[in-house]
């Protein structure tokens, strides 16, 4: 009778996961007294910190990636572990005869310590992937908390700039209307495109082209046009403009074409500039253009060129304004004289409230676009509306009384209600 003997094999396969914790760090106190440079120079320094923690977040995901394919692979090296587990539990277990049971044992003792082993290695492997995606939840949830705390911080810093802003603007005395007798300056029909309307108005970078008129000193200012080119795209500055009055209708169609043209337009204003700051020509300018150039900037011939503040956020008024007091600086460069005194005169007047203003509607606009809080948003937008009002007072010409000549602000309504009649109804 042969002997009877019953096998065993019992292997346990455990595994853990740990929880996370976020750790806080502490914000920095709010300054209701810091300076426009302090300000600044701490909203640098935190959207740079902040810039960086973003490229740490990106680099916790790429983590984050790298640990769901160890965990990936894992899972089948675990998965691979039971089905041998129990196919030697189904080997190892049952009734045998003695030589059977011998050899059985033999085997099963054997792939028991290697399943012991492999079960403790994958045991091992899941603890340092659970230790690394808990150490990487921890950077995840600190990071988050320190750039939460910056956000917070630069919407406190925005809130600060435009109470700033908004104090500073109050105490610029506003200057009054220039006196009809000094200047009156006043703008008639654009080109007749639709591209001028929509640059014009700050809807688009581009050129634009309208009729100027008026008078300084009692001296008037020659029949011609005025040119606008706006944007980087067209004159390699943003939040700037290029006025150009041209009173030769032949130059100013020549001008005009030039930088409406994307394939002569940066070469053409590459030559004015250089020619207007006395710099070296570009290599191989063009000598039309050369010549061209010389004329638009030749006050003799009744012409001129400056650049001006254009920020997107101007109002029609404060693009009025802007507009005028480009239109006055070229003015008393044509007409000299008389007129070039009372130029100089209004630009210490008025020059002052008028860059301040500039400034400040451009500080606004920068932290408005950075800004993600929305009471930061409404202070701001505050701010850029008194910045327009000081911009619109500085610089408030009467309208000369000629026919189809009147403020920018009145060009806004006519082409918008143009706009509203060509929309489908």
């Amino acid at each position: 009778m042969h002997r009877r003997n019953h096998l065993l094999l019992l292997i346990l396969l455990g595994s853990a996961l740990g929880a996370t914790a976020a750790r806080a760090v502490p914000q920095q106190p709010f300054d209701d007294d810091s300076s426009f440079e302090n300000i600044a120079a701490e909203r640098v320094q935190l959207e740079t910190e902040q810039s960086s923690i973003e490229r740490q977040i990106d680099s916790n995901l790429l983590r984050k990636r790298e640990v769901q394919r160890a965990y990936d692979s894992l899972n089948i090296h675990e998965a691979a572990y039971s089905a041998r587990l129990h196919e030697a539990s189904a080997y190892c277990v049952g009734q045998f005869d003695q030589l059977e049971y011998r050899r059985r044992r033999a085997w099963c003792d054997t792939e028991a310590g290697v399943l012991d082993r492999l079960r403790t290695e994958l045991a091992e492997r899941r603890g340092r992937l659970d230790q690394e995606d808990r150490q990487r939840l921890d950077d995840a949830a600190r990071l988050r908390t320190r750039y939460d705390g910056i956000t917070t911080r630069l919407a406190a810093l925005d809130s600060s700039l435009s109470g700033h802003i908004v104090s500073r603007l109050k105490g610029i005395p506003v200057p009054p209307p220039i006196p009809p007798d000094q200047v009156t300056i006043g703008f008639g029909e654009l080109a007749a495109d639709r591209e001028s309307g929509r640059v014009l108005f700050g809807l688009d970078a581009g050129v634009a082209a309208l009729d100027i008129a008026g008078q300084i000193g009692g001296a008037a200012l020659p029949v011609a046009k005025l040119i606008i080119a706006t944007g980087k795209t067209f004159i390699a500055a943003e939040n700037a403009a290029d006025v150009y009055l041209v009173r030769q209708h032949e130059l100013y169609e020549r001008a005009l074409g030039w930088l409406k043209d994307d394939r002569t337009r940066l070469s053409f204003t590459a030559i004015v500039i250089a020619v207007k700051s006395g710099q070296p020509l570009p290599e191989n300018a063009q000598v039309e253009m050369v010549r061209a150039a010389k004329a638009i900037l030749d006050p003799r011939l009744g012409n001129g060129g400056v650049r001006i503040a254009w920020d997107a956020m101007m109002s029609p008024e404060a693009r009025n304004a802007a507009l005028t007091q480009a239109s006055i600086e070229l003015g008393g460069e044509v007409l000299g004289g008389v007129a070039r005194g009372i130029v100089g005169r209004l630009t210490v007047e008025r020059e002052v409230a008028y860059e301040e203003a500039v400034d400040f509607l451009s500080k606004a606009r920068v932290a408005f676009e950075k800004t993600t809080s929305p009471e930061a948003k409404i202070s701001l937008t505050e701010a850029m509306k008194l910045a327009n009002e000081m911009i619109a007072a500085s610089y408030r010409a009467h309208a000369p009384a000629i026919a189809g000549m009147g403020h920018l602000e009145a060009l806004y309504f006519k082409y918008e209600a143009e706009r509203a009649n060509e929309r489908p109804r």
